[in-house]
């Protein structure tokens, strides 16, 4: 199986997993390392997508690039001159 298909493979395990369902996490193999990049709303969400991807790629090393952003509303108006 190539790198693009078993890239495409742990895509959709995350997009398919009920505990997970995400979509905007992307997945790229260089060799025998999984990179995971894109981000998500917490630690706990990247961890579990970490552990699921571990879970499917055994023997792979992981790098985790998966930025943990806030979605919560802003403190204040913008001021815009």
């Amino acid at each position: 199986m190539t790198d693009r298909y078993r890239a495409a493979h742990l895509q959709r395990v995350l997009a398919e997993d009920v505990a997970i369902a995400e979509l905007g996490v992307d997945v790229a193999f260089r060799g025998d390392v999984v990179v995971l990049s894109g981000q998500v709303e917490t630690p706990d969400r990247c961890a579990a997508i970490e552990r699921r991807i571990r879970a499917e790629a055994p023997g792979c090393r992981i790098v985790n690039e998966i930025a943990v952003v806030s979605t919560s509303r802003p403190d204040g108006a913008e001021p815009l001159s």
